[in-house]
């Protein structure tokens, strides 16, 4: 069997209050990630907006090149691709678009590799949005807020506070998990072979360069794969996985026993582009019939890291279930 590429992450809870009303678009993740995006550059960027990040002096080095614009400067790895998957996941889990002053906010962020180093710019940087706003303008002003509280997640999945903002007014540091040790195996005496998926939000996969409108097991287990390799390649240790055609192979034998998923599609304004955009997943459930044994690892992996494209816009959350025990 193919092992498991271990990665560091950290699990990071934001707590927010709106001190003004705040209206986000439907698709609430691009607002807040268009805005730490724009707020971060600002921070730390010496060339402010004159430089792309790919051609400058201190691209991989600088928080916002290793955060928000990654580059692929070498021969090796995806070689043929400049950009690569951006080491953070950005989710709002609330299902409401509108925050009234005095209500919470949750944000829900993974940081991934080298990226957790740079946490302090992070935090820094969503307390400065909280001052500029985000959100729909309202009386021509976007949406205020502060930060209540920061929550780190650690080895036993429960949450500690690292700041608060009624005691004392420093970040403790976040606690760095490994992948593989956050990764309970398949019990032994589990044998199911009928197990359902669940794609919580929009999930975007891709195969023979077209976006895909049905839940193709080959392409989730590919995707996780290649998501694994280019996390350790470009914030880990370098490890990866080459020889992945027998995983595939087996997961090609996988069949699909019912779907009930449908195509989401959100649209963004992007301010590097200027312009409007859309992006679209797989949102819903499936039912699958194989050896859930040989991939409930890559499964598992994918719950924590995403699985698709766009996870840094928080597409791609996806959970695993055994439904049937015996074979």
């Amino acid at each position: 069997m193919i092992r498991i590429i271990d990665i560091d992450i950290a699990k990071i809870e934001f707590e927010l209050q709106a001190e003004t009303k705040i209206t986000l678009p439907v698709f609430k993740e691009s607002a807040l990630r268009g805005g730490f995006g724009q707020v971060l550059k600002k921070m730390v960027c010496v060339y402010s907006y004159n430089k792309l990040c790919h051609a400058c002096e201190l691209a991989g080095t600088c928080p916002f090149s290793v955060i928000f614009s990654p580059s692929n400067p070498e021969e090796g790895f995806l070689k043929h691709h400049r950009g690569i998957p951006r080491p953070y996941i950005i989710r709002i889990p609330e299902e409401k678009n509108i925050f009234l002053p005095g209500e919470k906010l949750r944000v829900e962020l993974t940081l991934i590799g080298k990226s957790i180093e740079y946490f302090p710019y992070i935090f820094l940087a969503f307390k400065e949005l909280g001052k500029s706003g985000i959100g729909k303008k309202e009386e021509g002003e976007r949406g205020k807020f502060s930060i209540n509280t920061v929550k780190s997640m650690g080895p036993d999945g429960r949450y500690e506070i690292i700041f608060d903002r009624n005691y004392e007014n420093k970040v403790g540091r976040i606690m760095k998990l490994s992948l593989k040790e956050m990764m309970a195996p398949l019990p032994e005496e589990n044998t199911a072979k009928i197990f359902k998926l669940f794609f919580e939000t929009p999930v975007r996969l891709k195969k023979h360069r077209r976006i895909l409108d049905y839940p193709d097991f080959e392409a989730i287990i590919r995707s996780t794969v290649h998501r694994l390799n280019s996390f350790s390649y470009f914030y880990g240790n370098g490890e990866r996985e080459k020889n992945i055609s027998n995983l595939l192979e087996e997961a090609r034998k996988v069949e699909v026993v019912s779907i009930n998923t449908s195509f989401k599609q959100y649209s963004y304004y992007s301010h590097r582009q200027k312009s409007r955009l859309y992006l679209g997943g797989l949102v819903g459930e499936a039912l699958y019939r194989g050896n859930l044994k040989l991939f409930y690892p890559y499964l598992k992996a994918a719950e924590l890291i995403g699985v698709g494209k766009n996870t840094a816009f928080g597409f791609g959350k996806v959970k695993v279930e055994a439904v049937k025990k015996g074979g």
